[in-house]
Order: C-alpha cells, then structure tokens, then sequence
C-alpha cells in the first residue's frame, strides 16, 4: 500500500543499560498539520487508534511526501540544510568550516538560491562544495536492535537524485557513498571527454566489485540538470539517467546488470557521506574525502528494504521539487482518548523561539560552543557590538542549545543565506526571543525561516516565485478575504535607548496617508540602542506595513507538497478578475480528506492573535522597567 503521508513516533529506550533511538510509524486515522512561519508555533492534531502508547512529552513526526514513504530512509533537500527529513535522523555530523575555525557546526555543503530561468528548481536554495569542502558526513544511525543501519543495503534499495552536472568536464563526483574504501554501496558522476555518465557501484566482503552505469547508452554534457536513479532489486542492479527527453522517465532502466552475486549484503559500518567519497577513518568515522561533487546537488532520497513503485518514481521526476518533506517535528502536549481513538494534539519544537525570554540569566558572561563572531562582534551578557543579526541569534542558539542538550536530534542552528551581511554597532538582545528575531530582521530587511528540523534560515524577503507557481480558479478556489488594516502603519513612533537614553523618532509615508488615512502606531523597541539601527528599523518598518494588506485563501482538494512559508505565489481567478501576486504565510494539510488551505497576504486573525497581542502588550512593559515615557 502506498503511503504517501505517515506519523512516526520517536523513542529512546534502555537495551541493556545503552541508550539507542527507536523510530516507528504510528497507524495515523486522521492528521490536521499547520505551518504558521514567524505567527505561531506549528502544530498538529492526530487521531490514532486508543491502543497507542503516548505520553505528554513524546516526540512525533509528521512526513509527507509526492512519494511513497515507507521505505523512505533519508531525505535530503538542501534548502539550507542537509538534515534528514525522512523521519529517522540521519543528519550530518558537525564540522570544522575551513574558512573559519570557530565554526564549528559546519555541514560540510554551501547553499546557494538557484536564480536560472525556467530552471526546475529556480526559486530553491541548492547545495554546492567549496574547493576545502569535505561534503556532508553522516552519522550512523542504526535500528533498535543497535546493528541493522538505517541506510540499510541488505535487501532491495533506491536511491533517486537530482543534480546538476559540473561546468567543466572529466572527473569522478560522487554522489551518494556509504563504502569502507573497498567494499559498500555508492553513487557517482563520471566525466568521459565531454561527458558525463552514472554508475553505482556494489561490492560486499570477500567479493568483487560490480556496477551498472550509463555510458556510451546515455551521457550528458556540462550545466545539466537531470534526475538519475540507482536500484538494487533481488540479483539486479538498475540505472537510470532521465534528462526530460523520455516520456516515461522510469520505465526501462537505461541499463541494466544481472548477476547472482547481487543477494549479498552490501552494508559496511563506515558513516556515509554526501556530495564526496571517504578517504580515511578513525574507527567508523570519517576523516578525509575525495571525489567531492563540482556540480550541484538538488535532492536526494533513500530507500531500503524495498523499492520505489512506478508512479512514485515519474512523480519525483514529474512534479514540481518540494521544499520540505517532513512538515512538523515536536512534542505531545495534549491527549484526548475515548474507547475507539486517541486525539494527540503536538507542538513543533521551534515553539522555543516563541517561549524564550532572553535575559542575562540565559545569555550569561561564558561563552558557549557554537557562539562566535566573524565581524570583530563581541558581547557582554546581553550588549552585543558590531555584530550581524545572524551571530546575536546563534548565541542566543549557542545558550539554548546548552538547555536542550537532553534532546539529542534538535539542535537549534542558524545559516545565512543571503549572501550579506549587515553588522550592528550595538544591540540589547533583552526581552522576548521571536520579538528580537523580528527586531533584526526588519533592521536588514530580510526574512527568517524554521524548519521541522530545527534549522533557521535567514533569506531575502519574500522569495519570489511566481513566475513558476501560479495558483488558477479550477484546480484551486481562491478567495479574496477582505482587506486586512490590523498591521498596516503609515506613521510610525519608535521608542528606543539609542545613543543611551530613552527617545522617540518618527517616521510617517505620505503618500500611504493621503491614499489611506492615518494609521499610527508606536513600537517599544529598547533593545535598539544604535542610531543607525533605529533609522533603518523605522524606515523599513514603514515600508513593510504602509499599504492595507488583501488576505487571499486558496484551498486545494489535494496535498500540495511544493509550497512553505515566504514563498511569493501568483493567484489568478478569471471570474472574478483576479490576477495578483501574495506571499504565503500560513499552510495547514487535512489527511486524508487530500485537502490544503494557503493563507497569503497576510495571516487569518484568531483568538490566538487577541492573545499574542495582549501578550506583547505585558511584554513590552516588563522587556525594559527604563521605559517610562
């Protein structure tokens, strides 16, 4: 049975006095899933058969895909990161940055936007290698039984990449490698001439090497974008190189070998690796790697212990390239039971933003592992000078992450991807966590972006893609909601400690006034402290909410899987004479009546938004006693 949606519940148990990580899938009757970007926490709400065990406090996963998911084993998007989304924590380990010793968190890949035009990806972030870069190098995660890998090559395996071929030919690139420098399983690009072709290659203990590959059937040439396919099904090896020229991408294997060698076991205890080939090990652990990827690497999935069927494969081809596959990751803080069902209601752990009140008590004098400054930044306590907003918000990080260590697979981390950075001469990280991220991100102007996993990233505002995603009457009912004035500010009164004392300064838009009338509204902001600060923050305040936001609402009867927060879509509806562009800024999945409903412009107003005002008001009070206008 195909499933293209499933909960899994994450588990630590005791085996025989080790600590070993037990995932498994929970029999999910019904899932109301809800992405609320920089709003609100995510959140999601299961009913599950009353037989299941669960407690306030235990960790699920949400996972959904274009795909069959059930032998999904690792994802990878590289949207900024290259944490896995399968569900089953296959992550990289951390690393030393070449360029920067205190960097310490490093994954291995750099991440670039792909701004091609009529590129499938354009719009989406990439990853790419550097010439010191050593690809991502993933930890070894194993089953409860503490020897059957999650990468399992034992049985039937699939893995399905997209890349881009390298500028420049010849070469050996890998792609995929879990191998011990003899035996194992990987994927690579080869360059021939002016070429390049696939191979898997497969080689277990006390055998000979055997592989499949393409060329002389299929190559391609530099700046390629293909997806290509390594399958392992009983005494069969299958590969595929699809380029767009075939009808039916999967159908038959570009090439094929058969031989009964092929039963084996291929697994090897070596970590895998990403984007490179393992040269050296300390034990298990890799060391050093060559044959790193000079291309670009898009998506990667693995699955084993079965293969991928037909549909499931055209569909990754097929499709438009999905942003996220895992959708929600956090805890239980609700359950509802009755004799049939249990209603288990879960908040994402990016929820830690929103609850986090900085304060000396959290950013104390010591320094933590993973802060660090690469613009002569310093800080004491909660004063930071000549920092970038993304080194305040990775201290901050730095100090939580000390209080989450008993989470082992979340990990806060922030990466910029902007491609700039913009130093502050001074700042007062005092107050709370989400309302400092907001802070500094209208201070440079940027966006700010949590995934399932944990990872932050801060990016140019509003990505704008609606040149590929446009949203039609027909498949889709989009509806105009109103228009919503609740945000909009056209003349501005920032408080702040600038040069040291309270001020006030204004900031008011003309032409907004005279088009809409007065909307005033004064902002406490003591953390700001640097004149520079306060004028960019006010400016670009101002320039965010002059205008009286229009709130569309589309509901799909499908999963939509292409879409997240901060992505700029195009809406048209011939019959009401709609053609407009809007950023999304909320998503909630209905499994499995298959249906979306997309919130753009800007968010529908709840008893949540009464109660985070209210909130903000006390806040904004208690953030700085100094304020007394």
């Amino acid at each position: 049975m195909k499933i293209h949606a499933k909960l899994l519940k994450e588990e630590t148990k005791d085996f025989s006095g080790t600590d070993r990580q037990v995932v498994s899938q929970v029999d999910m009757l019904k899932a109301e899933v809800s992405r609320d970007g920089l709003r609100a926490v995510d959140s999601g709400t299961f009913i599950c058969r009353s037989r299941l065990a669960v407690n306030k406090g235990d960790v699920f996963k949400y996972v959904q895909d274009i795909a069959n998911t059930n032998s999904l084993r690792g994802a990878y998007l590289f949207q900024g990161s290259c944490l896995d989304e399968s569900g089953y924590n296959v992550d990289p380990t951390n690393q030393t940055n070449s360029g920067n010793s205190s960097w310490n968190d490093f994954d291995g890949l750099q991440y670039e936007q792909n701004t091609t035009a009529n590129h499938k990806f354009r719009g989406l972030f990439q990853a790419k290698l550097n010439s010191q870069d050593k690809g991502a190098i993933l930890e070894n995660k194993f089953h409860s039984n503490g020897t059957t890998p999650i990468h399992d090559f034992s049985g039937n395996f699939d893995i399905i990449a997209w890349i881009t071929t390298p500028s420049s030919t010849g070469g050996t690139h890998m792609i995929y490698s879990k191998s011990n420098l003899t035996y194992g399983v990987s994927l690579k690009l080869i360059g021939t001439g002016s070429t390049f072709y696939i191979r898997g290659d497969v080689r277990k203990s006390g055998g000979s090497l055997k592989n499949v590959h393409t060329n002389t059937i299929k190559n391609v040439g530099v700046d390629t974008t293909i997806c290509v396919r390594f399958r392992r099904v009983g005494t069969t090896l299958d590969i595929w190189l699809v380029d767009g020229s075939t009808s039916t991408p999967f159908g038959t294997p570009t090439n094929t070998y058969t031989t009964s060698y092929l039963s084996g076991d291929f697994n090897v205890s070596k970590q895998a690796t990403i984007g490179s080939q393992a040269s050296s090990f300390s034990g298990d652990n890799v060391t050093g790697t060559n044959n790193e990827f000079d291309g670009k690497l898009h998506q990667l999935r693995i699955y084993c212990g079965r293969t991928l069927d037909l549909s499931s494969a055209n569909s990754i081809f097929s499709s438009r390239p999905i942003p996220l596959i895992m959708k929600l990751a956090g805890t239980v803080w609700k359950i509802e039971s009755n004799l049939d069902n249990k209603r288990i209601f879960v908040k994402g752990f990016g929820k830690v933003i929103t609850d986090t009140l900085v304060s000396s008590s959290l950013l104390d004098s010591g320094t933590a592992t993973g802060e660090f400054y690469e613009y002569s930044g310093s800080r004491s306590t909660t004063a930071f000078t000549n920092a970038a907003p993304r080194e305040i918000i990775r201290a901050i990080f730095a100090k939580l992450n000390v209080a989450l260590v008993s989470n082992v697979n979340f990990k806060l981390n922030v990466r910029d991807l902007t491609g700039s950075a913009t130093a502050i001469n001074s700042y007062t990280a005092e107050g709370n966590f989400l309302e400092i991220i907001n802070q500094l991100m209208v201070i440079v102007n940027k966006s700010f972006y949590v995934s399932p996993r944990g990872k932050c990233i801060i990016e140019n505002k509003d990505l704008d893609m609606s040149n590929t995603l446009k949203f039609k009457n027909g498949s889709y009912n989009i509806n105009a909601n109103g228009f919503d004035d609740t945000n909009t500010v056209n003349d501005l009164y920032v408080s702040s400690r600038a040069g040291g004392n309270f001020n006030i300064v204004h900031k008011d838009n003309s032409a907004s006034i005279n088009e809409i009338g007065y909307y005033s509204k004064r902002v406490l902001a003591p953390q700001l402290t640097d004149p520079t600060s306060v004028t960019n923050f006010k400016n670009n305040f101002i320039d965010i909410y002059k205008d009286i936001n229009v709130r569309y609402t589309i509901t799909a009867p499908f999963l939509i899987d292409f879409i997240r927060e901060n992505m700029t879509v195009k809406l048209i509806n011939t019959i009401k004479s709609l053609d407009d562009t809007s950023t999304i800024k909320s998503i909630t999945w209905h499994y499995p009546e298959a249906r979306t409903v997309i919130e753009t412009g800007d968010f529908l107003m709840d008893a949540f938004d009464l109660e985070k005002f209210s909130s903000e008001a006390i806040n904004n009070l208690v953030t700085d006693t100094n304020l007394n206008p």
